[in-house]
């Protein structure tokens, strides 16, 4: 169970990039708390921001998370694919009308099927690719590109819905085909530059693509930035960024699921309101960008407003619930005042590892190459531990009580384990860690990705010589 401590302080820093704040204003703020209870109950917030009247009305940052860190979005990602695909149709770089083959002669089977010719944009932005089966076996490949337009389409092209990240891929494949230039290049003057955001990475697979369907990180202020701009169809600042109708299409049902569907899923879940392009329909006329673990721009056109999550959370349908029973009607009634309302919402924090036990270190040496030793040295309290693999040694300071920020080679958990991409766009990754013993001889460690999502979990019995390990995305291990 994750908990969360409020503290009372109120830092506030402005730049010339960020949005407009008016913190407070047009929410009722007892409301706002009360989500953030509940919200740290079965889920790990990492930030939070609500933008009403293109002002910022709540933001928040979970220590060791902070304001100014990338955040790993998943699937948030697929929108901005699409949004360089609208940008590209409208450049003329791209046709509607023209089969994905032909972007691809030299890539394509010997006899392609029928419906593989049939494949279309509109299929590829509405998930409607033809597939049976989401082809995500192509990320073990050299080649994505082919390796896609090789797999079976037993169903026509823009029938038939089904969730596929492989086929966000080919778009961004499409866009660098047809523009020369990866897709965060290619929206760097288009879409970056004019909103003010900087600083941005996306994972490439191996022929230097952008992944599309993940791998983008960006700020909790570029993700609200992001929402606002297709709350005001395309516009920013007087000036229309994206086409008005592409906007509104994207943001629009473009086409519903099928398979399975219930009256109760039809009425109760958000995953069953409509698909746009990339971007998912939700209920109360919402809809929103939404990547995995709870990373969520939902746009609420009632109360021109954006609301903003990131965090690891194991239950999407539960996030959201909790979003649409206190913070919609937050908005609904307007400003409600609450006391320490800011010092509160400015402050909140993670809780690290504690502990008043002092334990007995020794090193331990393991068999498996990915961890073959572990070593500890205990300077004033910080406990630095150095993680040793066949060839390099990552060191890492560890907090009793407190979490030590620091930066690591050592690479953070990761969905597809076996994926055949630059998972890592970066040297070193931001971290922030504790410990605390359990007892004279059980340590945890817990080693938190603060610009990814995910956290490393160790539990080192020293009796037993052996090293206990698990992540939210990975299989337990054991190291003796």
């Amino acid at each position: 169970m994750k908990r969360i401590l409020l503290l009372l302080l109120f830092p506030l820093w402005l730049s010339a990039q960020n949005l407009p704040k008016d913190i407070g204003e047009g929410i009722d703020q007892n409301a706002v708390l009360e989500f953030l209870k509940e919200w740290q109950k079965d889920h790990e917030p990492h930030s939070i921001m609500i933008v009403r009247g293109g002002k910022v009305i709540t933001e928040g940052w979970f220590n060791p998370f902070s304001r100014e860190y990338p955040h790993t979005l998943y699937s948030v990602s697929k929108s901005f694919t699409a949004t360089a695909v609208g940008l590209a149709l409208e450049e003329g770089l791209l046709d509607w009308n023209k089969p994905i083959i032909e972007y691809f002669p030299d890539k394509i089977p010997l006899n392609p099927s029928e419906n593989l010719k049939k494949l279309k944009i509109k299929d590829l932005l509405t998930m409607s690719s033809g597939h049976e089966k989401e082809p995500i076996q192509i990320v073990g490949e050299e080649d994505w590109v082919k390796a896609f337009l090789h797999t079976d389409f037993p169903n026509v092209p823009g029938k038939r819905f089904l969730y596929n990240s492989p086929a966000t891929y080919m778009l961004s494949a499409l866009v660098q085909k047809a523009s020369g230039k990866t897709v965060l290049d290619y929206l760097r003057p288009r879409l970056f530059e004019p909103l003010g955001i900087s600083g941005m990475d996306w994972e490439v697979d191996a022929q230097g693509i952008n992944v599309g369907g993940w791998g983008l990180r960006l700020t909790t202020e570029d993700l609200a930035k992001f929402g606002l701009l297709f709350l005001n169809k395309g516009k920013w600042e007087g000036k229309q960024i994206l086409p008005q109708k592409w906007v509104v299409e994207a943001s629009s049902p473009q086409i519903y699921p099928t398979v399975g569907v219930t009256d109760d899923l039809m009425k109760n879940s958000d995953w069953h309101q409509g698909y746009g392009y990339q971007m998912w329909r939700g209920r109360h006329n919402t809809f929103r960008a939404d990547g995995a673990y709870g990373q969520n721009i939902i746009v609420v056109p009632q109360f021109d407003a954006v609301i903003v999550t990131t965090g690891e959370s194991p239950n999407l349908p539960g996030l959201l619930n909790l979003i649409w029973k206190y913070l919609l009607p937050a908005l609904e009634k307007g400003k409600v005042v609450h006391e320490n309302f800011p010092g509160e919402l400015k402050a909140l924090a993670l809780l690290p590892l504690s502990s008043s036990i002092k334990g007995n270190l020794k090193d331990l040496k393991f068999s498996d190459p990915s961890l073959k030793g572990i070593r500890f040295e205990d300077r004033s309290g910080n406990l630095w531990v150095s993680f040793q693999t066949d060839s390099v040694e990552h060191k890492i300071p560890f907090g009793n009580g407190e979490w030590i920020k620091s930066n690591t080679t050592m690479k953070p958990p990761h969905i597809f384990p076996g994926i055949k991409t630059n998972k890592e766009v970066i040297s070193k990754h931001a971290v922030a860690a504790s410990y605390a013993w359990r007892s004279q001889n059980v340590l945890e460690l817990q080693l938190k990705y603060t610009e990814n999502i995910h956290t490393r979990y160790y539990t080192i019995d020293f009796t037993k010589s052996e090293l206990h390990y698990k992540s939210i995305v990975g299989s337990p291990q054991v190291y003796r």
